[in-house]
């Protein structure tokens, strides 16, 4: 490999990595925002150190917005010209950028004391939401009514996937403590149903934007969702496997389930994370 192919492998590891972190900061934010929002149903608030977390979440995504998008322009503007410079800023991407900053930004309040300032947070997830349905590359090609559906369903899923990753980052949280960890799931696991699914179904939706009916996995577009819907499939066996097995075992033998359970929910988020690193190399291939 001489060395500018090793440049050229550099830039794109920092933009595929900056990338997913983008993505896992959105999924905080927005899930911690959710979860909120459940207080209600749930009876049950997330801890405070959780919601530490999820406001770290929040700058750090204003951070790696911030560094991702300087980036971006320092390898497409070797010359800076004014001229390219205004089109570079108001380019999909450098409105992306601006929407997820601002959106960031408006979901860090997360126990914010003025009320009139909640519906900031609302605005928050609209903007994040936003830069990914309407001004992402990803849906540049589609038009009309088929550009709308993908809006819609691309909004949910990150809304519904985010709460599901919020709430897995609350139990892990909440490993130190077997009764409040065995409270906690309970709740999660009677929510999780109807999140994990329609985060899933919309997954899957999204899917057939892309993917033919001739597909035969030749592309690395095609090969990289496939290893995301693997990927999935695994999450979903976990979490099978923790709600029937493992949760009612911590009730009669927390010293010996507990362990188990607690690495089943770190495996989730490893994956979790995973997913967020091939959506990253996702967003890098053209559709085929």
């Amino acid at each position: 490999m001489d060395l500018s192919s090793q440049h050229e492998f550099l830039a794109q590891a920092i933009v595929v990595l900056s990338r997913a972190l983008i993505y896992m900061c959105t999924f905080a934010g927005i899930g911690g925002l959710a979860w909120e929002f459940m207080q209600k149903r749930t009876k049950m608030p997330l801890q405070e150190n959780t919601s530490t977390l999820y406001k770290i979440a929040l700058g750090g995504g204003i951070l790696a917005t911030m560094t991702h998008f300087w980036y971006l322009g320092v390898t497409a503007l070797p010359v800076r010209e004014k001229t390219q410079i205004f089109d570079f800023v108001f380019s999909s991407a450098g409105l992306s950028a601006a929407f997820r900053i601002c959106g960031f930004a408006c979901l860090y309040p997360l126990e914010n004391p003025f009320k009139h300032l909640r519906h900031l947070r609302v605005f928050g997830i609209f903007l994040l939401t936003l830069s990914y349905g309407v001004i992402s590359h990803s849906s540049t090609h589609l038009t009309g009514i088929n550009r709308f559906i993908f809006t819609v369903l691309l909004s949910l899923h990150i809304i519904f996937a985010s709460a599901w990753f919020a709430g897995m980052m609350d139990l892990f949280m909440s490993f130190r403590n077997a009764d409040e960890l065995s409270r906690r799931a309970k709740v999660f696991s009677r929510m999780s149903k109807l999140v994990f699914s329609t985060a899933l179904l919309c997954g899957l939706g999204l899917a057939t934007f892309f993917v033919q009916n001739n597909t035969t996995l030749k592309t690395l577009y095609e090969q990289i969702l496939t290893t995301k819907f693997i990927v999935v499939c695994l999450i979903i066996l976990m979490a099978t496997l923790q709600r029937w097995i493992l949760l009612p075992r911590i009730q009669h033998t927390p010293e010996r389930a507990l362990p188990y359970f607690n690495r089943g929910i770190q495996l989730q988020l490893l994956c979790a994370c995973l997913v967020f690193l091939l959506t990253a190399v996702l967003v890098t291939q053209a559709p085929p």
